[in-house]
């Protein structure tokens, strides 16, 4: 029965260290009713001056016996792990009170698992020892001490003369000494060698992709308003760029069945009133693009062979970059009209509307 009543004494004990224990994760101060006060305080980080490291901050703790008042941080503690009453908890916290100090009396000492140990000196008073590493603290986890050689001892290692091995027997015992260090800095050496490759591979790929991949056309905002579909524009500009003047001249005459048909309708429009030739001739704003960021010679065969063909307007314009238009029109829906006519034909379905 003696067994039991001291194993139960010393679960009760284990319960309210636990309790202090975690609250001190989150509180700077936990009061124990009738027996302490333990207290957190902050360290910064510091050199240790023995040897001349440098120890990272931690949070240590002190012990109060004469802070006895009931802060209910403790009983609170109680109420939620139990599920139980503030006065059952109160009433709980000094039960447990009594049999820590019970064990103290007995054994002279406790030692709280995380905190310190408390014990009683020859007055009959406590006296708190706090553990050495501080006690564990979420936003310091994991921060460990390191050394740093001071600038004199730097000084003092470049100021050192190299040693001559002037005898065979000094050689191989250096060269036996050394081996492993050697073969540690022959793989560091590695792994540096092959992580600097890969970045240089990184980037080189990183250079084919900027260089192949081609930066999207840049239009006005009347192109934008015209729903254009880029991809269309392709059909008229890679093949000019890339294979030659041969290749535009083959694309021109596809277009030439229906060239004479499209002039006629273009006319008809301009002579729809009377008001709008004069316009035209005197304020042309708009034209009609139908090929554009090709080069100049390529510019100038397609514009012959558009003027061979029918299409008596085609020029080119070498405002902002070179491109081709055809027609002047003095209003945007002029454009516009004219432009859904041209794209009947396929060839110029990438052709837009441009304020010159």
């Amino acid at each position: 029965m003696e067994d039991i009543a001291l194993f139960l004494n010393f679960a009760r004990v284990i319960e309210i260290n636990r309790h202090i224990e975690i609250l001190l994760l989150s509180n700077d101060c936990v009061i124990v009713p009738g027996f302490g006060g333990f207290m957190a305080h902050y360290v910064d980080a510091r050199k240790d001056e023995a040897d001349g490291s440098f120890l990272p901050p931690i949070r240590s703790i002190g012990f109060n016996p004469k802070v006895t008042v009931n802060d209910s941080i403790l009983a609170q503690s109680y109420v939620d792990s139990y599920d139980i009453s503030y006065p059952e908890a109160c009433k709980r916290v000094d039960e447990d009170v009594e049999k820590l100090k019970e064990r103290i009396s007995t054994d002279g000492y406790y030692e709280f698992n995380g905190i310190g140990t408390v014990c009683v000196n020859a007055e009959g008073n406590y006296e708190f020892t706090p553990c050495k590493a501080g006690i564990l603290t979420p936003e310091l986890y994991g921060l460990d001490s390191f050394g740093m050689k001071t600038l004199d001892e730097l000084r003092g290692m470049a100021a050192k003369p190299w040693t001559v091995v002037n005898t065979e027997r000094q050689v191989a015992d250096a060269d036996s000494a050394d081996v492993n260090d050697i073969d540690d800095y022959d793989k560091r050496h590695t792994q540096r060698v092959i992580a600097l490759w890969r970045n240089v591979a990184v980037a080189c790929i990183a250079a084919i992709l900027f260089l192949l991949i081609p930066s999207p056309l840049v239009n006005s905002a009347q192109m934008a308003g015209n729903n254009i579909d880029f991809r269309l524009l392709n059909r008229v500009m890679p093949h000019e760029m890339t294979m030659g003047r041969q290749n535009v001249e083959n694309a021109i005459k596809s277009c030439s069945q229906v060239a004479k048909q499209v002039d006629n309708q273009k006319n008809e429009a301009i002579s729809s009133s009377n008001t709008l030739k004069v316009e035209t001739k005197t304020e042309a704003r708009f034209s009609i693009v139908v090929a554009s960021r090709v080069s100049k010679t390529n510019a100038e065969a397609y514009v012959a062979e558009l003027t061979r063909r029918g299409f008596k307007d085609a020029r080119v314009n070498e405002r902002g970059h070179v491109k081709v238009v055809m027609g002047s029109f003095p209003t945007h829906e002029e454009a516009m009209n004219y432009l859904r006519k041209l794209r009947a034909n396929q060839e110029f379905s990438g052709a837009w509307v441009v304020e010159l």
